[in-house]
């Protein structure tokens, strides 16, 4: 993270550098598509292996920038890109073998899809237009493993759409239900005046349903027991956004600082989202936060976060992320909350310093922590220069265990900010997979957790009291 005028209290300070389980310990496998993963040891005993699903192919969208083409995002399944010359986005997706799923006019001064205007042709005669290009059918979801003396079994990975998940919010019943759509034909048609028509002392459970578009809002979420819903398979299509950054003007004569520059802020406890895509639309260069959680029991399923520099703010509370995107730059996963991602791609969309920034306190057990899931970059990135984690605060831990970790990642792994020492940091690893696992090579102040150890890794124990209902 970039210096700023919060530096000393609410942002992390940075040296010069680039702009910017489930109910056993066994860590998720990567989410769509891929081969199951099995049980590890579990607390009071070993669970079973699990069987994993049916592997898909995760595409490969790097042929679309070697044909000249502008790779704005990518996926285990697709790939997101702009055309500047006219080719048309069926010649952008069959450079990458794809199909052209949908084409939109690009966003203006973004890389993006500029959904408040109708799609077009994937061969439209535009000069630049945004191709979503689909790839292959994930894979089908594993079976659970054998149950260990007293500890869960293991569980394949399931396909993109989150494994053994059969329902969502969409088929929630029993509580209040509010419809949001920009069109006119819900109860209302920005997301913030939905939120406002809850009750602040709400213990309802209530739905907001939120059909696609782009929600162009500052939004705060200050009620509790809300859901934001979008519908099921459209999370890309449901945006909400702004473009505010650290520098913006806070009309008094001073900047927003980071924390001020958020898109969404959840400041409510029991609040949950589905579907949903969270952007700052600010580029790269400057801390511009997308969303910024502070809540406790707080959870996000099949969610995408978009962003550069400070992505995603987990300031405090307790968070769980299942299935979920999220993208960016530098520090692009930050806070001192104890937040937990299953499954969740964990996207360089240009070169940063690190992944994480933490700023856990010394009392709090658990940090940032990935179960499972994926480390992956855009082919600009380059090999080896991207950090795990480096500490925000001297006490800051990041946790990755069974994650797949390609090759953007720095064999040290772990690097200090500022004044801090990693002498102090709470940095490990367990079992993590691909070309940037390189245990042998880690900052000695960083740990290898042995089985016993990672055993300790539990939503369940990690989150308690809270168990997320999106663990299940």
């Amino acid at each position: 993270m970039a210096c700023s005028s919060e530096q000393a209290t609410d942002d992390p300070a940075s040296p010069a550098g680039p702009a910017g389980g489930s109910s056993s310990a066994a860590a998720a496998g990567p989410s769509s598509g891929t081969t199951g993963s099995g049980g590890t040891v579990s607390p009071g005993g070993s669970g079973g292996a699990g069987a994993g699903g049916s592997a898909g192919v995760p595409v490969d969208c790097s042929p679309i920038e070697a044909a000249g083409f502008e790779l704005c995002t990518s996926g285990e399944d697709l790939c997101g890109a702009v055309f500047l010359n006219g080719s048309g986005c069926t010649a952008v997706c069959g450079a990458a073998g794809l199909a052209c799923e949908a084409a939109y006019e690009n966003l203006e001064g973004s890389c993006g899809a500029d959904e408040a205007l109708p799609a077009v042709p994937c061969d439209s005669g535009h000069q630049s237009d945004y191709c979503v290009c689909r790839g292959p059918a994930s894979g089908t979801g594993g079976t659970g493993g054998s149950s260990g003396t007293g500890g869960g079994g293991g569980s394949g990975a399931g396909g993109s759409d989150g494994g053994s998940v059969t329902s969502d919010c969409n088929s929630a019943t029993g509580g209040a239900l509010i419809e949001v759509n920009r069109d006119g034909s819900g109860d209302f048609t920005t997301v913030q005046a939905a939120i406002n028509s809850v009750a602040r002392s709400n213990t309802t459970p209530t739905i907001l349903r939120i059909a696609p578009g782009t929600y162009s809002e500052k939004l705060i979420v200050d009620r509790p027991h809300v859901t934001l819903c979008g519908q099921r398979g459209q999370a890309e299509a449901t945006v909400l956004t702004y473009g505010d950054s650290a520098t913006t003007s806070n009309g008094a004569g001073g900047e927003l600082g980071t924390s001020g520059s958020f898109s969404v802020n959840i400041s409510a406890s029991d609040v949950s989202a589905e579907n949903i895509t969270i952007a700052n639309s600010t580029g790269p260069g400057v801390q511009a936060v997308a969303l910024l959680v502070s809540g406790s029991r707080v959870q996000f399923r099949r969610c995408r976060f978009l962003g550069y520099q400070d992505t995603l703010y987990v300031k405090n509370g307790t968070q769980y992320f299942r299935d979920c995107h999220i993208e960016g730059s530098v520090d692009f996963i930050f806070g001192g909350a104890t937040a937990v991602f299953e499954g969740c791609t964990i996207h360089n969309v240009a070169g940063g310093t690190a992944i994480t920034a933490p700023s856990t306190d010394e009392p709090v057990p658990f940090g940032i922590v990935f179960l499972g899931g994926r480390a992956t970059a855009v082919g600009s990135v380059r090999s080896g220069s991207v950090a795990l984690g480096r500490n925000w605060r001297p006490y800051g831990s990041t946790t990755y265990l069974g994650t797949e970790l390609g090759a953007h990642i720095a064999p040290i792994g772990w690097v200090r900010m500022g004044d801090n020492t990693l002498a102090t940091s709470r940095f490990a690893e367990h079992m993590t997979t691909g070309p940037g696992a390189r245990p042998s090579e880690r900052a000695r102040e960083s740990r290898q957790l042995s089985a016993a150890e990672a055993a300790s890794y539990t939503v369940e124990n990690m989150l308690a009291p809270w168990t997320p209902t999106f663990a299940d």
